[in-house]
């Protein structure tokens, strides 16, 4: 060989060291508090409900097969996935969807204060819907679960399950490359 080594991937980019509570607390990062965290995914809700509204209004026209509410339908479906995987990916590479962007609240991997990535993401969305199991107690408790955090991160189960951290953007934003600057 002629000097040159062939490194792996590990090697050239190690992982960085977990951020415990405290060394988060000292960077001014702070938990996404649970009433911005509530109207964030209300405020995300907004456009899916507009979108499903008309489904039920024309779902007796489709049956009767009648064009322009098969169209209607449609495009209403079309419109509820689209804004749907729109939110998903944003949520999974910026750690953002439009309600999370407007309430200043970020989802971060709680180890490294990055975006969780796509599959924590869908992860995330899918405890959540199994809450469902157990109609409105389910979810109630569920969506409590932050307030019963032993880090006092105000962490959710699902957030424990994804090794997820909403944060308060405010203050700190950790992804922001300029956010650590001297």
């Amino acid at each position: 060989m002629s000097g040159w080594s062939i490194i792996n991937a590990r090697e050239a980019a190690p992982e960085p060291m977990p951020v415990s509570a405290e060394r988060a607390a000292l960077l001014g990062i702070e938990p996404a508090p649970v009433g911005r965290r509530v109207l964030a995914s209300f405020l995300d809700g907004i456009p899916l409900a507009i979108f499903a509204a008309p489904i039920p209004i024309v779902l007796p026209a489709v049956f009767a097969g009648e064009l322009w509410a098969i169209l209607v339908g449609i495009i209403c479906v079309v419109l509820f996935v689209v804004f749907s995987l729109v939110q998903l990916i944003s949520h999974g590479v910026r750690g953002q969807t439009l309600g999370k962007q407007m309430t200043r609240v970020r989802t971060v991997r709680h180890d490294t204060l990055k975006p969780i990535g796509f599959l924590r993401a869908v992860g995330r969305l899918l405890i959540l819907g199994a809450t469902w199991i157990v109609p409105v107690v389910g979810p109630v408790i569920f969506l409590a679960s932050p307030l019963w955090d032993v880090e006092q991160r105000r962490r959710g189960w699902h957030d424990h399950a994804t090794r997820a951290w909403l944060i308060d953007v405010r203050a700190v934003d950790p992804t922001d490359p300029l956010a650590f600057e001297e």
